[in-house]
This record gives structure tokens, sequence and C-alpha cells, in this order.
């Protein structure tokens, strides 16, 4: 969560910071938070309404889990002085591109590293190394409602997910924090806390 924290901080601006919100504390996709609608928020209720795969509407109580994003996201809109539209562009959404390009630079700033250093294939077929990026911040969402006690049932409809298998998938997979925990652990730079004996 701390290195979630810096990213958000790091934003250079209101609408970076709110775009990188969006991808943790509502679970947001790249191309969910693109499509963002200022008539799909609702402040009164802390309700944000997701047109997600297959053009799946659902609703997220993300104001009763996380009520200071609704504040933050209260703040923007009366920012852009907009009461309709897309929520980052004007006539169109956002380019998704453009997403990966405000992760990826923010990232830098505050020198931040994907946690798995192993590079992966470009389309180019080109060895690369890995960005920092939304479905990081999705899938520590994931884990952290977890961690806060919520059932596997309330996590499978808060990330939207078609099953439990995925959701349980999610569950597995280790937070931002988590990784970067382990792989020091590999490098012996810190102790594993599970080998250490108690007092």
């Amino acid at each position: 969560m701390q290195q979630i924290e810096l990213l958000i901080n790091t934003a250079k601006n209101l609408r970076d910071k709110i775009i990188i919100e969006s991808a943790y504390y509502p679970a947001l996709r790249r191309f969910e938070i693109a499509k963002m609608r200022v008539e799909d928020i609702n402040l009164t209720t802390g309700r944000l309404t997701v047109t997600g795969k297959f053009n799946k509407i659902a609703p997220i109580p993300v104001g009763t889990v996380y009520p200071q994003y609704i504040n933050d996201l209260k703040y923007y809109m009366q920012y852009i002085k907009k009461k309709e539209g897309y929520l980052f562009g004007n006539n169109a959404p956002l380019e998704v591109s453009r997403i990966n390009q405000i992760f990826t630079a923010t990232a830098k700033l505050c020198r931040l590293k994907h946690p798995n250093p192993k590079p992966k294939k470009n389309y180019k077929g080109e060895m690369v190394a890995r960005n920092v990026n939304p479905h990081l911040l999705r899938h520590s969402q994931a884990r952290h409602l977890k961690d806060l006690g919520f059932s596997i049932e309330f996590v499978k409809n808060y990330m939207r997910h078609d099953s439990i298998k995925t959701t349980m998938d999610e569950y597995g997979t280790l937070s931002i924090d988590d990784m970067e925990r382990k792989a020091l652990e590999k490098k012996g730079m810190i102790p594993d806390r599970t080998s250490i004996s108690p007092l």
C-alpha cells in the first residue's frame, strides 16, 4: 500500500492522480478508466457505475469502502466543471495508451519499478523491461479487500469477475509490496519473517 500511495502522490497533476486512484480504489481496468463518464458517478451514494467487459454494467460501492476517493472525484469534477461526458476526455474517451504512459511516467518520477524483474516480449517480439501498469493496482486491490476481511463473494462482485475462480486467482497474486519483499528475500537483503523464531 505504501508504494501505491507513493505512486498516487507523485502524479504531476490532479487528472493523473484521479486516473491512478481509479485503477486502485474501484479497481478499474484501463478501458474502464478511459470510458469513465461524469454521469456514472453518484457523489451522494458514493457509487460508481462501470461499463465493463461485454458492455456489462455494474455498480461499485467504492464510497463505502474508500470515501476519500469519492471526495477526490468530487474535487476533480468541480475543477473540470463538467455535468456530463467523459471524465478524462473531451468528445472521446482518453486513449488507453495514454493511461499506460501516465503510469510509466509517474512510476519513473518516484523511481518505482515493476516488482517482476523478468523482461517480457513486446508486440515486435523484442525483450523489454516491464512497466508499472494499472493492472498491478487492480490485483493489489483484490488482495487488500481480502486482507480487510471482505468475503470472496464481495470481492468477486467488487472486481466484477465472471467467476469465483478468477477471484481466487487474484487472491493468489501477490501485491506490489509482497512481490518486492519476496524478491528482496530471494536476494538475502531482508530476513524471511516466517523463518524468525519467536522470542
